[in-house]
Formats: C-alpha cells, structure tokens, sequence
C-alpha cells in the first residue's frame, strides 16, 4: 500500500484527524505501508502535503491544521477532534 492509501485507512479505521505521526506509526504498527524507508514520517508528511496541494478539490484527504490530516467525509464533530 502506498503512503496515501495507507494515510486514508487509517484515518477511516480511527474516525477522526490525526498528525502525520500518528497515522506513520499507525501504519507501520497494521504494517500497511509496503516500503518504510530510513524516514518514514518524513515521507509520509511529504506525500500527505503533496496530495493536499496538488488535488485541493479532489483528494479525499484534506489538512484541518499543520501537520494535521482527515478525510474529507468527516463531519464537524470529527473534525473538531482534530490533535
């Protein structure tokens, strides 16, 4: 599974925004990412924030807050969970 595939599971499995942190971590605990790397928080920000910029309108992830993602389906009450 690729960074965003995984990203997007996991804030479907856990419901509300997380930090690009934890969802790494969630990730890598549900070994969904089929390549870590040396960094992968680093990539995961990286592919999170690149996906966000380049299909604002179209991305089912979406930023609530800086370093911070959710799913675009959320409601208010999820989003206001926000870390």
């Amino acid at each position: 599974m690729t960074f965003t595939e995984a990203a997007a599971e996991i804030l479907r499995l856990v419901g509300r925004p997380l930090h690009y942190k934890k969802i790494t971590e969630l990730a890598i605990e549900r070994n969904l990412l089929s390549h870590v790397g040396k960094a992968p928080e680093l990539t995961m920000s990286s592919r999170l924030a690149t996906i966000v910029k380049k299909d604002k309108s179209e991305s089912e992830i979406i930023k609530v807050k800086p370093g911070v993602f959710a799913l675009r389906s959320f409601g208010k009450e999820a989003l206001a969970l926000a870390d």
